[in-house]
C-alpha cells in the first residue's frame, strides 16, 4: 500500500500535476496494491501548508473533491483510496455527514475508501459524538465493496485550559 498525504484533494487550485507525475512514477516503480491520500486540502493559491485541512462537507465541495479525484485517477492509471480525515472542532452548517460525502465520492468517480478507524474516534471524541454511533454511520453509509483498506492507529490527547481535551491523530 502506498499512502499518499500531499495531493491536496480538497484544493480548489487542483492537484498538482508534478506531485501525480511524481507519484504514477512511485506506483510503475513499486506497483503497490492500493494507492490513498486523505480527503483534505493543504495547497491554498499555490502555496503548501503544513497540515492536511478538513474540508466541509458541502455540495461545491464534493464537486472540487470530485474533479480532483478524478484527475488523480486518470493520472495514476488506477483506482485512488481516499481517507477520511480527523477533525479538530465541529463544523458549520453542511449538506452531508462525514460518510454521505465518502458515499457520493465513491459513487461519482469509482473511488475507494481507506476507513481509519482511528480517525473516526478522534473526530467523534473531538465533536462531542459517540465513536461507536459514529463508526456505525461509516459502515451503513459506504458501500462496503468501496472500503478497500483500514487503518488503525493511535492518537495523543492534549489537555486544554478549563480542562477540555483535544485528540490529535
Amino acid at each position: 500500500s502506498l499512502h499518499a498525504v500531499g495531493l491536496s484533494l480538497g484544493s480548489v487550485d487542483g492537484v498538482c500535476r508534478q506531485s501525480l507525475q511524481r507519484l504514477r512514477a512511485l506506483t510503475d516503480e513499486f506497483q503497490p496494491g492500493l494507492v490513498s491520500d486523505h480527503l483534505s486540502f493543504s495547497v491554498v493559491k499555490g502555496q503548501y501548508l503544513p497540515d492536511l485541512f478538513p474540508l466541509p462537507y458541502t455540495k461545491e465541495a464534493l464537486e472540487v473533491v470530485a474533479k480532483n479525484v478524478d484527475a488523480a485517477q486518470d493520472a495514476l492509471g488506477r483506482q485512488l483510496l481516499v481517507e477520511n480525515p480527523s477533525v479538530y472542532l465541529s463544523p458549520a452548517a453542511q449538506d452531508f455527514d462525514e460518510p454521505e460525502f465518502l458515499a457520493a465520492l465513491v459513487k461519482r468517480t469509482g473511488c475507494g475508501v481507506l476507513l481509519d478507524i482511528n480517525n473516526v474516534f478522534v473526530t467523534a471524541t473531538n465533536t462531542g459524538q459517540d465513536p461507536n454511533l459514529m463508526l456505525q454511520g461509516f459502515l451503513a453509509k459506504l458501500p462496503r465493496e468501496a472500503i478497500g483498506e483500514i487503518h488503525l492507529a493511535g492518537h495523543t490527547t492534549r489537555h486544554l485550559d478549563l480542562g477540555q481535551r483535544l485528540l490529535l491523530d
